[in-house]
């Protein structure tokens, strides 16, 4: 029962998450919102991408990728709170 309940708010929480994205409720860029799908395949079905590879697709440092990828998830996690906490 646990794992089973773990795998629904799992999917629930992935589903928010798209729903933000579509939306673009956290009002990220083209480059932010890039990054974020490229390195969390759960979003997309795609196959993750480590740093670098994502570096080398946008043309920046691993370094830069991951500044972005950190402050576009705070972006996401805000806007998530703003529309679905009760």
């Amino acid at each position: 029962y646990g794992e089973r309940r773990h795998e629904e708010q799992r999917a629930y929480a992935i589903e928010m998450v798209r729903k933000v994205l579509t939306d673009n409720r956290a009002e990220l860029s083209g480059m932010e919102t890039r990054i974020i799908l490229e390195r969390f395949p759960m979003l997309t079905g795609e196959k993750a991408r480590t740093l670098a590879q994502v570096g080398q697709l946008v043309g920046l440092t691993n370094e830069r990728v991951r500044q972005i990828e950190k402050k576009s998830l705070i972006k996401i996690r805000e806007a998530m709170e703003r529309h679905f906490a009760a």
